[in-house]
């Protein structure tokens, strides 16, 4: 899916704070931004004050949590817990954890998840590609998804790294 027109301006506005980059990263990750009805009620779009030029965007995350909670919002189950979980990280609205990670698909969706948790706890930005892609700012260090041979969803940090699971989840081997 391409980046929505205003991933440029949300990520200006985030940038520094890495919970907001975070969520930010997520929900751009996501159809949300592309939706009419999500990006015209609770994205809002402003020039910066510093500069008077940089574009930037915020996201009213509590409205679009309400909305979403009062069914104005339709949405399938991936989409309604990965809006929940960038909430959570945005603006510290809770979330049952147990339910927004239990369905989610270990190598489209939760991949995405686990690059926010690592950008929350203060780490470079790591580039989700298919395959393998090198983390900006750190040299050598190769970071990609993977399923182990147990079904579990992890993070394979090269040869020289021992795998890093963040988050379990079993599915059926072929």
């Amino acid at each position: 899916m391409p980046e929505p027109q205003s991933a440029a301006a949300l990520r200006a506005c985030a940038a520094g704070l890495y919970h907001a980059e975070a969520a930010c990263e997520l929900l751009i990750a996501t159809s949300w931004p592309h939706r009419a009805d999500f990006r015209d009620r609770f994205i809002h779009a402003a020039v910066s004050i510093s500069d008077g030029t940089t574009a930037m965007a915020s996201i009213d995350w509590a409205a679009a949590i309400t909305a979403l909670a009062g069914a104005q919002l339709p949405c399938s189950g991936a989409e309604r817990r990965l809006l929940r979980l960038a909430a959570s990280l945005g603006d510290g609205i809770p979330v049952d954890l147990r339910d927004a990670l239990a369905s989610l698909d270990p190598l489209t969706e939760l991949p995405y998840v686990s690059a926010a948790q690592i950008r929350c706890a203060s780490q470079p930005p790591i580039a989700w590609m298919p395959g393998r892609s090198e983390s900006p700012g750190r040299r050598g260090l190769i970071v990609s998804s993977i399923t182990t041979k147990t079904g579990h969803a992890g993070l394979n940090r090269s040869a020289t790294f021992s795998s890093l699971l963040i988050f379990g989840v079993s599915h059926t081997m072929p």
